[in-house]
């Protein structure tokens, strides 16, 4: 977990995964980062040499981008009970799913689903497979790119 030139440094040293929210990226790429900027700041992202990048959106869910493509995995709106370890429960579920030989829209969509549960529940409580897989039923996927 990083932000600012920490970050810039750990990319340039080419990690597997990243997961940066929509600030981190823009600091990254120095793009606006609304949603017609995605494509291009996750291709920025993958100049560093990242493989897979998974960018949390907040409420508008995540993009899990690899070399080929980006998928957006887009929760059902929910109300926020507290955004302290959504990030972390998204980024879990997604090294979860890709270690368990998931497809990267099926990745995608686990995130978004775990991260939106974390939301759901009070300070850094981990949500359950159950309040996941309540939300993963409501989440949408699309191709990005």
């Amino acid at each position: 977990d990083s932000s600012g030139d920490a970050l810039v440094a750990g990319c340039r040293a080419q990690p597997e995964w990243i997961k940066p929210n929509i600030e981190e990226a823009a600091y990254l790429t120095g793009l606006d980062m609304n949603r017609a900027s995605w494509q291009e700041a996750l291709l920025q992202i993958k100049t560093f040499g990242v493989q897979y990048v998974l960018l949390t959106a907040g409420e508008r869910g995540v993009i899990l981008a690899d070399a080929a493509h980006a998928w957006h995995a887009i929760p059902p709106q929910v109300v926020v009970t507290s955004t302290v370890g959504a990030g972390d429960a998204a980024l879990a579920s997604a090294i979860c799913a890709w270690r368990n030989g998931c497809i990267l829209q099926e990745i995608a969509r686990r995130s978004a689903a775990a991260g939106t549960a974390a939301a759901l529940l009070e300070g850094s409580t981990v949500p359950t497979a159950a309040q996941i897989q309540a939300i993963y039923a409501d989440t949408s996927i699309q191709l990005l790119y």
